[in-house]
């Protein structure tokens, strides 16, 4: 079956999608995990041993202190941080439309509009609510799956991403 270019669809933005896109974006980043597995390497090899021992230091304090800000802290932010972003969007900035084509895509609301080429997208990922478009290790672009008309219009946005990413003007 072949799919209709341009592929186009549309969706209100909900605190749920800010939600994933953040997520998303920094689950997929090796330097987030990174920094996530030396925190925890650092708090089983040193901070727990010496607090197992009785031993006090200034810097076991600090380091559970940098320790508790990453895994208790820096989650809570990004888990309310969308709540306040939908909120300071214009009503007119909520409704999001967008269409790939195979220079790349639009995406858009009433206020504002951006087109990306294909050579600007660094890496494509279909997750299990959406798919995100990077063009940048940090920064994607997210398009919820109930944005498409069917699920065969995401395969095929991949698709023209692996046919055009070297060719796009």
């Amino acid at each position: 079956m072949t799919v209709q270019l341009p592929i186009v669809g549309s969706y209100e933005l909900t605190v749920a999608d800010l939600r994933r896109a953040q997520l998303g974006v920094l689950l997929r980043s090796r330097a987030v995990l990174g920094i996530y597995a030396v925190l925890i390497f650092s708090f089983f090899t040193v901070v727990l041993p010496a607090i197992l021992e009785g031993r006090e230091r200034a810097w076991d304090v600090r380091f559970i202190a940098v320790f508790g800000s990453f895994f208790v802290f820096v989650p809570l932010l990004l888990w309310w941080s969308p709540v306040s972003q939908l909120r300071s969007l214009k009503p007119e900035q909520r409704v999001r439309r967008f269409s790939f084509d195979p220079e790349g895509f639009t995406t858009e609301n009433d206020l504002a509009s951006t087109r990306v080429s294909w050579r600007a997208v660094v890496r494509a990922a279909q997750g299990q609510k959406g798919l995100f478009l990077y063009v940048h290790k940090l920064a994607a672009h997210y398009f919820p799956a109930r944005a498409f008309q069917s699920s065969s219009d995401v395969v095929e946005v991949l698709a023209l991403y692996d046919r055009y990413r070297d060719k796009a003007p």
